[in-house]
This record gives C-alpha cells, sequence and structure tokens, in this order.
C-alpha cells in the first residue's frame, strides 16, 4: 500500500525540517511559519504512527498546494490531507472529510489540524 500525505505547501520534501523549527517560528509574529510548522509536525506524526502499524506500507509527502483536490489512484492507494480552513468554528476544531481515494483532515487553525491527525491515530 502506498499512502501520500499532502500539505497545503510547496516543497513537500522540507517536511521534517519544518516540523522541527517550533523554537525558531516566531508563534505569534509569523503565523505563516507557525502554521507550516505545525502543520509539518501533525504529518510526521501520521507517518510515525502509520509506518509502524502498517507494515509494508510506503508513506511519502505531497503538496496539495497545485492540485485540484483530486486524488490520483495511480500515485497512491490513500491520500491524507492536511488543511487548514477557517470556517468560524471554535479554535482547535477539526473535521474529517473522507471521499474514494482521499481523507482531509481540515482544521479551523493550525491546532485543529494537530488534533485532527491525532484523532485519526487514535481511530
Amino acid at each position: 500500500m502506498k499512502i501520500t500525505i499532502r500539505v497545503p505547501y510547496p516543497n513537500p520534501e522540507q517536511v521534517p525540517i519544518w516540523a522541527h523549527q517550533e523554537e525558531e517560528v516566531d508563534f505569534r509574529g509569523d503565523p505563516v511559519a507557525a502554521d507550516r510548522c505545525t502543520v509539518a509536525f501533525a504529518a510526521l506524526e501520521l507517518v510515525d504512527h502509520l509506518a509502524a502499524t502498517l507494515e509494508g506500507t510506503s508513506i511519502a509527502f505531497g503538496s496539495s498546494e497545485a492540485g485540484d483536490g483530486q486524488a490520483d489512484p495511480s500515485q497512491s492507494d490513500l491520500e491524507i490531507r492536511l488543511e487548514i480552513a477557517p470556517d468560524g468554528n471554535p479554535a482547535g476544531s477539526y473535521r474529517l472529510e473522507p471521499g474514494q481515494w482521499y481523507l482531509a483532515i481540515i482544521g479551523e487553525d493550525r491546532v485543529g489540524v494537530l488534533y485532527g491527525a491525532w484523532h485519526l491515530l487514535k481511530l
């Protein structure tokens, strides 16, 4: 099985670097870098835990920035998309939206994305 975890940023190969920049990011002064750091950390959490439980699974990072929102089953068996989409809900809230070839974790904010990833891992 091949899983692609899509983040809303170009250069997804940088996810492991972004995820560990919490000491370098000004979370109050640079919300874009804060979002990227937390979403990347959520992506790494998914990789670490899914790889440990789904033997023989290949997990890669991809970017959803240039895509049209459609999953491509020829590229992976499943896409997990991490997105921040403020919708007037409380801070930290999230929703899981399944599709035929993907699951979107959509957070109200960066914390919501992380909570949504952790919730998925509990299922």
